[in-house]
Formats: C-alpha cells, sequence, structure tokens
C-alpha cells in the first residue's frame, strides 16, 4: 500500500472524527434529552452521509498498480448506512470488496468501455475469492441488522489478469439479501459468472434492481438471475463460453430490453436443474437475442414450472448458428408445460456479419410437448415459422401471425388463415367450431375431407384407377385410423387388388390397407395404420379391381370436376384420378399428372 502522507493522514482523521460523533450520537439518540443535541446528532450525521468517503482517504491508490484491497475494504467498513464509497481511478484487488448493508459503492467508469477509460477495478493474478464484489446476507456477514439496500453503481470491473482456472465472479450476492441496486456495470472477462446469486441456509435474495449491466466474454454464464421480484432493465450478456443468462427462480420478475447476443450456448436459458426452482412468472418486454450458438431462448420441462412466462414485442435473430439441423429456434419451449406467451414478437434468419457461417435458425419458434399461445408478429426462419414438435398441451396461433421461410432477402410466407383453436386439437389454424361449425377435432380426429354430415349419396368408381380425396393435416401427430363409408356393396373383388392408402404432401404413400373383405360389406369402415403425420396437404387413395366396385359416401357430385379443383395446380388438386389399370396403389404419385375428377370421396383420418 501506498504511504498516507501528513496532508491525507490528516483528512482521514477529520472523516473517522466526524464518522464517529455521527456513530456516537446515533448510539446515544434516543437518551439525548436536550433537543439541541439530537439536532447536532442529525445534522452531522446527513453531513457524513452527504459527504460520503474516498477511498484515497483510507490510502488507496487508484493507480492500477498498487494493492488497493484493505484501503477500499476500510473505507466500506467505516461506511455508515447511507453513505457511498467512492473509488477513484482503476484500483488493485486481491481479494473480494465486501459491501456492507445499506452502502453504496460508486466508480467513474459503466458498463462500456473504450479506449480512453479505465476500469474501476482489476482484479490481481493472484485474486483469491468467490467474487470480485461481495454480498452477503446477515449471518454470513456478521452483520447486527438484516442486509439489504447494497448499491454498486458506475463501476467496471476487468478480469484480464485472472487465470480461467481460477473460477471468480464478477459480483456474488449470498443469501437473502434484499432491496439491492445494480446500476450502469461493466464486467468483462469474468472467469466465473459476472453477476451470481447463490442460495444458503438464510434463502436467496428477492427485490434487486438491475440498470445497464454488461458482461463480456464470460466464461460462466453471463447472469445468473433466479432471483424473484426483481427488475432487469437494458442488461446484456455478449460472447460467453456457455448460455448468456439463467433464469430459474424468477418468479414475478420483469426484464425490460435485455440482450443476449454472441453466447455459444443459449441466449436465456430457464433452468430447472437447480432443488425447488419454481420455473415461470416472469415478464420480458422488448428484450432480444442475436446470433447464439444454440436458441435464442431454451424452455426446457420443468417439475415446478406452473406461472406463465409472457413476452411482448421481443426479438430473436440469427439464433442457433452452430447447427442447421439441430432444431434450433429463436425460442425452443421443449417438455415445458407452463403457459407461455408470445405476443408481437419477431424472429429472423442470417448469417455472421461478416457474411459467413450458417444461415439460421432452422426454426422461428419449436415447440414440443409445450403450452403455448402465440398471438401477433412475424416468425421467420430457415425451415419452419412456427415448428409443431407434437404432443402439445396447447399450440394456440392467433390472428395476425405471419409465418415465413428461407433466408432474410428471399422470404416465403406460409399462410395459414385465421389463426385459433381449441384445447383439445392443439391445431395451427381456424377451428370452425367457434363459428358453430364441427371440426375433425370435435370427432377426435385429425383431419377429414370435409364434413361427414355432408356426405348425403354414395357412388362407383372405376375399376383400376387411383381415387384421391384431399385432407388437411394441422398439426404434428401419429395418425392410427382412416375411415371411410360404403353405403352400397360390390360384388366379386379380385384377391390382393383392392386397397386404401394415404398419401404424403409430397406424393409418397406412407400407408397402404388392403380392403378385398370391405368390397362386399357396407358401413362405416375403420383402418389401421401408424403413420407420423405434419402439417400439409394429404390425400387418402382408393384403388378397386371388381366386377362391381362398392359404392363410397361422398357428396353430390360436384358439376364440374373444374369448379371442384378451381385455380389450383394439378399438383394441388383437392379430387383427382391417377393413372389406369393398376392392381397396386403405387409407392409415388407424380402430382402434376393428377386428373382433376368431380367424384370427392369422403374419409378421416385419427
Amino acid at each position: 500500500m501506498a504511504t498516507v502522507t501528513s496532508m491525507t493522514a490528516s483528512a482521514i482523521q477529520s472523516r473517522l472524527d466526524l464518522k464517529a460523533d455521527a456513530a456516537t450520537a446515533l448510539t446515544k439518540n434516543n437518551n439525548l434529552s436536550d433537543v439541541q443535541d439530537k439536532s447536532v446528532a442529525r445534522t452531522n450525521l446527513n453531513l457524513a452521509q452527504r459527504l460520503g468517503i474516498d477511498v484515497r482517504d483510507y490510502g488507496a491508490v487508484g493507480d492500477g498498480i498498487a494493492n488497493d484491497t484493505t484501503a477500499i475494504q476500510n473505507a466500506l467498513a467505516a461506511a455508515l448506512p447511507g453513505t457511498t464509497v467512492h473509488l477513484s481511478g482503476t484500483h488493485y484487488i486481491s481479494a473480494p470488496l465486501k459491501i456492507p448493508p445499506q452502502v453504496r459503492l460508486t466508480g467513474n467508469n459503466g458498463s462500456h468501455l473504450d479506449e480512453s477509460a479505465k476500469p474501476s477495478l482489476v482484479l490481481a493474478s493472484t485474486f483469491s475469492g468467490a467474487a470480485a464484489i461481495l454480498i452477503q446476507d446477515q449471518v454470513t456477514g456478521g452483520y447486527s441488522s438484516i442486509s439489504n439496500e447494497q448499491h454498486v453503481m458506475n463501476l467496471s470491473i476487468d478480469f484480464n489478469n485472472v487465470a480461467g482456472s481460477n473460477v471468480v465472479d464478477g459480483i456474488q450476492v449470498q443469501g437473502f439479501v434484499s432491496g439491492g441496486v445494480l446500476d450502469n456495470i461493466g464486467i468483462f472477462e469474468p472467469t466465473g459468472y459476472g453477476v451470481n446469486f447463490v442460495s444458503n441456509a438464510s434463502g436467496i435474495a428477492s427485490s434487486w434492481r438491475a440498470f445497464r449491466v454488461t458482461v463480456v466474454f464470460p466464461l460462466n454464464y453471463g447472469i445468473n438471475a433466479t432471483i424473484n421480484d426483481t427488475t432487469w432493465i437494458d442488461c446484456e450478456v455478449k460472447s460467453g463460453l456457455l448460455n448468456g443468462w439463467q433464469v430459474g427462480n424468477g418468479v414475478n420478475s420483469t426484464f425490460i430490453g435485455c440482450r443476449a447476443d454472441n453466447n455459444t450456448q443459449n441466449g436465456f436459458y430457464f433452468d430447472s436443474s437447480a432443488s425447488g426452482n419454481y420455473v415461470g412468472g416472469q415478464l420480458f418486454v422488448g428484450c432480444s437475442t442475436n446470433r447464439n450458438g444454440q436458441n435464442g431462448v431454451l424452455i426446457p420441462s420443468a417439475a415446478n414450472g406452473k406461472a406463465p412466462i409472457n413476452f411482448t414485442g421481443c426479438r430473436f435473430q440469427r439464433d442457433g448458428s452452430t447447427s442447421t439441423s439441430a432444431g434450433y429456434a429463436g425460442v425452443n419451449v421443449n417438455g415445458s408445460t407452463q403457459p407461455v406467451i408470445l405476443s408481437g414478437c419477431q424472429s429472423s434468419p442470417g448469417v455472421d456479419s461478416s457474411g459467413s457461417g450458417n444461415n439460421s435458425p432452422q426454426y422461428g419458434l419449436s415447440v414440443t410437448s409445450g403450452n403455448v399461445r402465440v398471438d401477433g408478429g412475424v416468425w421467420h426462419a430457415v425451415n419452419e415459422g412456427i415448428h409443431d414438435g407434437g404432443s402439445n398441451v396447447y399450440l394456440r396461433r392467433g390472428v395476425d401471425v405471419l409465418e415465413r421461410t428461407g433466408t432474410i432477402g428471399s422470404p416465403v410466407d406460409v399462410v395459414r388463415g385465421v389463426q385459433t383453436t381449441n384445447g383439445n386439437s392443439g391445431s395451427l389454424d381456424v377451428p370452425g367450431n367457434l363459428a358453430g361449425i364441427p371440426t375433425p377435432s370435435s370427432h377426435a380426429a385429425l383431419a377429414w375431407t370435409y364434413d361427414p354430415s355432408a356426405a348425403n349419396i354414395s357412388g362407383t368408381v372405376t375399376s383400376g384407377i387411383v381415387y384421391l380425396s384431399a385432407l388437411y393435416v394441422q398439426k404434428k401427430a401419429t395418425a392410427v385410423k382412416i375411415f371411410w363409408d360404403v353405403q352400397t356393396a360390390g360384388a366379386t373383388p379380385t384377391s390382393g387388388r383392392n386397397f386404401i392408402g394415404l398419401y404424403d404432401p409430397s406424393g409418397t404413400l406412407v400407408a397402404s390397407v388392403g380392403i378385398d373383405a370391405r368390397v362386399t360389406t357396407t358401413g362405416l369402415f375403420t383402418e389401421t395404420i401408424s403413420v407420423a403425420v405434419s402439417p400439409g396437404l394429404y390425400r387418402i387413395a382408393w384403388l378397386f379391381n371388381a366386377t362391381t366396385t362398392p359404392a363410397i359416401s361422398r357428396r353430390n357430385l360436384i358439376i364440374d370436376a373444374s369448379l371442384a379443383n378451381f385455380n389450383l395446380a394439378a399438383s394441388s388438386f383437392r379430387f383427382a384420378t391417377y393413372s389406369s389399370g393398376l392392381i397396386a396403389l403405387p409407392s409415388t404419385l407424380t402430382l402434376a399428372s393428377l386428373v382433376a375428377t368431380n367424384v370427392d370421396n369422403w374419409a378421416a383420418i385419427a
């Protein structure tokens, strides 16, 4: 420590005397009967708090070379409640700085440094301790009263000298400490967390406020935000080696304008691994992710996940940069069953700013076994704007949602019509029963060619020709049944040459069932299949070879085949025939060779 000059010693003594007077007066205040004595005590206290403490008065040098640890800690220990301790210059420290209750520590630099600015704190290569700044609960810190209201302001911390094997947090809060404030903080290259809230026997911190906290190049998570009743505003984690943010216990917490950029794993990770974590209850407003290696936001399964998570007006850009096939997304809800609400959000794909790297993400929003509502916004990704991973409790897609695929420069809009659903189907598209019209889900089905109540006649078909009726699958699922109906039996089927099947949107046969025995009987038939289906246009196919083909239930013949398929290319015909002289369903349809027909046989899948 630098030598203390006589002038500095005098200044120190004056401040110490003033604080001693104030402390003594505080102790005796309740016993003072003289109004003037009480007034003097209050004046001394207010003056001490207003003046604050300059760490140089306790021997700190602030040249970035002299070890100022002891001097700064002595200044903090001497500070009365409500007092600000001022750092001056760049201070070299080798051990944690512990901030007592209701004391403020402030530097002269903030969350962003340039070449003309120097950090407030530089950690020694020999640094030993949990964090550069340590804030402890009452018992751990040995305080006489509850630990609260610590403020850290206008301060930057540089870890450049610390080896990666020496795990040190930037700011660590231990146990139950409430009402703290982090304001204009920059933490650069921490070998542990940038900001870390750690639970102990006293509990975990609560009711903090953080403004403009920036963590750059953390070797661990940038910010561990697993605390309740807390507000984060304009805080950012960038270029971390793991996840940017860890969000677990965060009930009743709000994130406004917070960012996660260029982190190797996920931008915001909702961690449910810690015992007792209660995932959910957060509100994200105007937050963003950009070019994170995996997902912009990952919300996995959580045993205690009950409260909703709400994203409003958030932006997710170019995430999933490490892989184009791993299922990464701007927002990935994977196994989490608490409600996730996304209102007016947007995702967009892209490559690195240099023009290189993967064009990602694969999905804008991906939901598997989730409980998600999407309302408004634009979801644009390389493969799918909104990906239905299946097994969802709910996947509700509201009105005014635009989905896009392809590159940012050449987007392809995916039109789904009015976007909403009921709770049973998880469908991404309009459930007509909102307007009093039955839907497939009303019958526990996935899709049908049309409402069965409209099938009011029947008719035979020509042997050897494949007849096709389209149905639109609206969600990812496994189809296990085909339903169809015969009103008038046929006669003399050729053995092994009568089939009903299912073709996928590419024209590939994905299910084929022999129906020789159905030809000579009547009724509603159920055929067993097992096919994984995804949103798109599928087709039920019939092929008969019989002396008399059965009469299949259908609507009145449409007056014209062209009307039945108006304004559609052959590959998109709803009702069509294919080839002739066939004895089995072809493995692949050449969709451009479909021929329009006015025969609209009824069928459904479930």
